[in-house]
């Protein structure tokens, strides 16, 4: 039976929920001045852009975070350049006559250049669609040690995968330079792996091939200069 150690969040986790209360707390804040607008005659709409204009967008899920930055090349189009990182550790032990203590962590970083649309306003919400080239590095490590008898055995996995990446989803604006939203984003691409064991002999394989990777939905914070 596997007993897991509690440990700490994760910054990803912390910095989603956090993102998950500002949602909340701008939506609360915004809906008083949009019901005085609404009865002052005054119908709200998503703003339009200008070519020169620069945005600043903060994505997190549960399990990473990232920044990047729009600028745009016309009214409807904006060069988009973000990153994203997450990092985790884990520790877990088993019981039995001989005991193990697992050591798990895990580091990824991943950047993407591309071209962004926006949809015409429908109301406060606008649509957006891109696609571009996408870059990551991934790498996980773990270290089991028997309390009793055999020897440490520790693993190393290093994932280098480059492609092409393409996103949809919408922003719905609080006001004209505060955009809440979301979006799904799918990767395709080629990825090199390579594995070292760290043991008597030391062992190393790696591997290459194509991949195709549908992400999970994305939370966005876009701020609009």
């Amino acid at each position: 039976m596997t007993a897991r150690r509690p440990f700490p969040r994760s910054v990803a986790s912390l910095l989603f929920g956090t993102v998950l209360a500002a949602m909340a707390t701008v939506v609360a804040t915004a809906a008083p001045l949009s019901a005085q607008q609404t009865s002052a005659g005054e119908e709200r709409s998503a703003p339009e852009f200008r070519a020169g204009q620069w945005g600043a967008q903060f994505t997190a899920t549960s399990g990473f975070a990232g920044a990047g930055v729009l600028r745009f090349r016309s009214p409807q189009t904006a060069w988009l350049l973000d990153a994203t990182a997450a990092v985790s550790n884990t520790n877990s032990s088993a019981g039995s006559v001989a005991s193990q203590v697992g050591d798990h962590s895990a580091a990824s970083v991943a950047t993407r250049l591309g071209l962004r649309r926006y949809g015409a306003p429908r109301g406060v919400i606008r649509s957006f669609y891109g696609g571009g080239v996408q870059a990551s590095v991934t790498r996980t490590s773990s270290e089991v040690r028997q309390v009793i008898g055999l020897p440490s055995v520790k693993q190393t996995a290093s994932s280098y995968k480059v492609g092409a990446f393409g996103e949809l989803g919408a922003s719905y604006f609080v006001t004209s330079q505060l955009a809440l939203g979301a979006r799904g984003v799918g990767t395709v691409g080629y990825d090199r792996t390579k594995l070292e064991s760290q043991r008597s002999p030391t062992l190393e394989t790696s591997s290459d091939g194509m991949f195709l990777q549908l992400g999970s939905v994305q939370l966005q914070v876009t701020l609009f200069f």
